[in-house]
C-alpha cells in the first residue's frame, strides 16, 4: 500500500479517482501529512493509503458492473445514433 507517490499533486490526482463521498476526507487527511518527513512505516501514512486504495478499488468495482449495450442493427434506434 506504501507505493503509492509521495507528491501531494500526484495524490490529489489519485484521490480524484477515488469515491466522491471519500474525496474530502482523503483530501483533508493528506495535507496533515508532512510527505518530505513521512516514514513509510507510519500507521497513519498506510491506515490513509489503504482508505485510498479501497475508495479506488470499490469505484472499479462499480465500473466493471456498468453493461455494454448493444442494440440490434434492424432497430430503428439504430438508426437516429
Amino acid at each position: 500500500m506504501s507505493d503509492f507517490p509521495r507528491d501531494k499533486s500526484a495524490l490529489k490526482a489519485l484521490i480524484s479517482q477515488a469515491q466522491t463521498r471519500d474525496q474530502f476526507r482523503l483530501k483533508r487527511d493528506l495535507d496533515k501529512f508532512d510527505l518530505s518527513k513521512l516514514d513509510p512505516n507510519n500507521q497513519a501514512w498506510l491506515s490513509w493509503c489503504g482508505r485510498l486504495q479501497r475508495s479506488i478499488d470499490k469505484v472499479q468495482a462499480r465500473k466493471a458492473l456498468v453493461p455494454n449495450i448493444q442494440y440490434d442493427t434492424a432497430l430503428p434506434v439504430v438508426g437516429r445514433r
